[in-house]
């Protein structure tokens, strides 16, 4: 009897560590899905060739596909605010009053890399060299305050300038993270400008406005005496404006002086920590003699607990992973896109480092984080974070410290099972022995 109740007991105890200890296989079919930027389009779309998206799905052994819409910086806000989207990319950080509206979770911002924009422009004849363009004659333009070509905003730093025509020019129509980068910079740089800082501004009846990166150079490359800005490469054969930044030096666009612009922000504030409001983080009117004054980060935002995205949560990590790696943002030069600065990688690591996944899953089973990336020669400085960053645990906190609980209660009851069996061999060891 005694034999019987240890067989029995040792069955229950096997049984119930199996039930406890299972783990599921990482799914080879994950598809994450993302929206937003434009900016990023060349390097992140569905569809572009050597892209991250492309490259992650052979790294991950065809577990794991990424679409991205490139739909703009509005959408990409409103997709992850929603959860209607794995995650969201914007050229504007979040609104700390637009988040609160919509959740009390924290939602991480996560540079994946640096852009800049130009102001474009067709001028088929009339000029020679580039066209300069200061800050007050580019808030003139586009608030329809001045509408040729020959004003003297324009001439005063275009001596040689004839071309009379009407000035054509030509915006996006929806939420765009461009216009949010080129309204800070003219809020900044311009006390003409009176139109405010967003991604959709009124701009008026004088201006033309159209849907789409695409359409918008489309607009410029068949009209001409026209005029916008766009993403840095979007309109290789169209005329790029040189600017004035904010020590005074005219300036033609390029990626050494779009890491320049950055570079200023290490040397002062530095960064916030990835759960805190990035608000104010504002890479426009840098100053510094090479910086460029159109220039922005892209962030991928996304929840700091995915849990709720059981394994594409897990994927979704590693995808981020493979973003900051060496090997990704080494692509990013090819696409007229500036690699991100160590500082810069420094602080995604916090974010990736803090994430709240499902304890089934394991970002390794999609990427093998460890052996992929490491820090760039170059500098090894360290993060700044925001001097309001709160020690105190953010809201979804609370749902990681809720699964913690479920494992400490599954474990009390496994103790608790093992001393029922202890007192039921006991007894029957007593029974069978006793005089």
């Amino acid at each position: 009897m005694a034999r019987c109740s240890l067989i029995v007991a040792f069955a229950l105890i096997c049984v119930f560590a199996t039930i406890t200890t299972t783990t599921h296989a990482a799914p080879t079919n994950v598809l994450l899905t993302g929206a937003g930027s434009t900016l990023v389009q060349g390097i992140l779309a569905t569809g572009a060739q050597n892209n991250w998206a492309n490259n992650f799905h052979q790294v991950t052994r065809l577990y794991a596909s990424v679409r991205y819409d490139a739909t703009g910086s509005d959408s990409g806000q409103t997709g992850i605010l929603k959860r209607a989207i794995d995650f969201g990319v914007s050229d504007a950080p979040l609104t700390l009053a637009a988040q609160k509206a919509a959740t009390n979770l924290t939602i991480f911002h996560y540079p994946i890399v640096l852009g800049g924009v130009e102001v474009i422009y067709n001028l088929q004849s009339g000029v020679s060299g580039k066209l300069n363009l200061s800050a007050d004659a580019l808030a003139s333009i586009f608030q329809g305050t001045i509408t040729r070509w020959n004003d003297p905003l324009i001439t005063a730093d275009n001596p040689g300038l004839t071309i009379t025509g009407p000035i054509q020019p030509v915006v996006r129509q929806e939420g765009s993270g461009t216009t949010y980068v080129f309204s800070s910079y003219l809020s900044r740089a311009s006390s003409l400008w009176t139109l405010g800082v967003g991604k959709q501004l009124n701009f008026g009846s004088a201006v033309t406005q159209v849907s789409g990166n695409n359409a918008e150079v489309t607009y410029v490359v068949n009209t001409p005496g026209s005029i916008s800005f766009a993403p840095y490469g979007f309109a290789p054969t169209m005329g790029s404006a040189n600017l004035k930044n904010a020590d005074g030096f005219w300036l033609s666009i390029s990626s050494a002086n779009i890491l320049a612009a950055v570079q200023t922000v290490e040397q002062g504030a530095g960064l916030p920590f990835p759960g805190d409001s990035w608000e104010r983080v504002d890479l426009t009117n840098q100053p510094g003699t090479n910086s460029w004054p159109l220039v922005t980060f892209s962030y991928a935002l996304f929840y700091r607990n995915l849990t709720y995205l059981g394994a594409d949560g897990a994927a979704l990590s590693a995808f981020m992973s493979y973003i900051n790696s060496n090997a990704a943002q080494n692509i990013a030069p090819s696409q007229r896109y500036v690699p991100l600065p160590a500082f810069v990688r420094n602080n995604n690591q916090i974010a990736i480092d803090s994430l709240v996944i499902d304890h089934n899953y394991s970002p390794s089973d999609y990427y093998k984080v460890a052996t992929a990336t490491s820090s760039p020669a170059a500098t090894t400085s360290t993060p700044t974070l925001s001097p309001t960053a709160s020690p105190t645990p953010p809201p979804d906190v609370v749902v990681e410290q809720n699964s913690t609980r479920g494992i400490t209660a599954s474990l009390f009851m496994l103790a608790v099972l093992m001393l029922l069996v202890a007192l039921v061999v006991g007894y029957h060891a007593w029974v069978a022995f006793k005089p």
